[in-house]
This record gives structure tokens, sequence and C-alpha cells, in this order.
């Protein structure tokens, strides 16, 4: 490939990216303070997260239904779509964590990429929705 192709296929790349949340997840106190009390105990620790995770995915759900309020038709269908398929793989890509073999950190880390993926969706749709609002 010579490399003015090259160059235009990277710039088609990253203009066709979706852009970014430049904000990253920011946890509740309450988080970071049962986190303190967990005292890097796993079981603890898998509460910790769960509870975290429950606000968060409670967030989702507002911005989602808000955001499929505003739109139409296809619009509508398209992101009811990616919805779906993203928790979809949010689940299976989480799923994966929780290896059998893995003792209790697996659990751990299962449940964290629960929390760490939905958060950071959460901030995708915090973006989405603001450039709805304009």
């Amino acid at each position: 490939m010579t490399k003015p192709i090259a160059t235009l296929l990277i710039a088609a790349v990253c203009v066709a990216a979706p852009p970014a949340s430049a904000e990253e997840p920011r946890y509740s106190s309450q988080y970071a303070d049962c986190v303190k009390r967990a005292g890097g105990a796993t079981f603890p620790m898998v509460e910790c997260i769960t509870a975290e995770h429950r606000r968060w995915d409670a967030e989702l759900n507002q911005q989602y239904r808000f955001i499929r309020g505003k739109l139409d038709g296809g619009r509508r269908n398209g992101f009811d779509a990616a919805q779906l398929a993203w928790v979809s793989y949010r689940d299976a890509n989480c799923s994966f964590y929780n290896d059998p073999e893995g003792g209790t950190i697996a659990r751990l880390d299962a449940n964290s990429c629960m929390l760490e993926m939905t958060a950071r969706r959460v901030m995708e749709l915090r973006d989405i929705r603001s450039r709805i609002e304009r």
C-alpha cells in the first residue's frame, strides 16, 4: 500500500470513530468507603463492586430511556440494536473473566469488569445525550 493511501485510510478511520468521552467515570464516595472497609477481602470487595454497579446501571437505564425517547424511527431502532449488542458484549466479555479455575479473584475480576464497562457506557451515553439536548 502506498503511503498516501495508508494516510488516507488512517484519517478515514479517525474521522469515523465515535468520540471518546474526555471524562473518566468517577465512582461514588460510598464505593470508596466500602472498599476501604473491605480491607482487601474478596467477598466484601465483590459486595462493594456490586453496589456501585447497581448505581451505574440505574443511570445507564435512565440515560438510555431519555435518549431513546428523543429518537425517531430508524435512529431509535439503530440505537436499540447498538445497546443490545453492547449489553451482549459486556456480559460475554465480563463472563470470560469469571474463570472457574481462577479462584475467588476471578469473581472479583468479573464484577470489576461489569462495573468498569457499565460506567464507561454511561459516560458515552452522557455524551450522546448532551449532543441531543443541544
